[in-house]
């Protein structure tokens, strides 16, 4: 096989408690020699022809991640919206089919106290805002051809985060 990527960082900070961060990689993860593999189970003998140059399954060739976010440190106060987007991923060997890329926003917010010796983090993450069906995972070279697992719809997470310092 062969793995040849990059990947990229940029992050910033500004006046009025702005930032952002961004991240992108690119991989190109092939098969460099043909091979030959079962397709069903069980198999004595493979005889699928996997092609020298095929993409190797369950490995996006881009990823990207962007963050904007904006804090209120007197107030204690953190929000920020976040895209993450992923290329297209083949599910088999053979190529044959793939999980189209998606692309999908998150936001999140958190308030923070300290008094005394407690300090105190309430924060609220919505995950998938637009509530967009796409492909969450995929299940490689699955023998039944069910290769697809769909990604949760919107998805909400309230909590409280409690420290003592002693």
């Amino acid at each position: 096989t062969s793995r040849d990527g990059v990947e990229a960082v940029l992050s910033g900070r500004w006046q009025g408690g702005w930032s952002a961060y961004a991240s992108a990689s690119y991989l190109d993860a092939v098969y460099r020699d043909s091979f030959l593999t079962c397709t069903s189970a069980p198999c004595a003998t493979p005889t699928t022809r996997i092609a020298a140059g095929n993409r190797i399954p369950g490995i996006p060739r881009t990823s990207l991640f962007a963050e904007l976010a904006w804090a209120h440190r007197p107030w204690g106060l953190e929000t920020a919206v976040e895209w993450r987007r992923v290329g297209k991923i083949y599910v088999d060997d053979s190529n044959t089919d793939a999980a189209a890329g998606s692309s999908v926003f998150n936001l999140r917010v958190s308030l923070a106290q300290k008094t005394g010796s407690w300090s105190l983090r309430e924060f609220l993450r919505v995950d998938n805002v637009g509530n967009r069906n796409y492909v969450g995972s995929v299940i490689v070279n699955e023998g039944n051809g069910r290769f697809f697992e769909p990604a949760p719809g919107r998805s909400w997470l309230l909590g409280l985060n409690a420290g003592y310092q002693f």
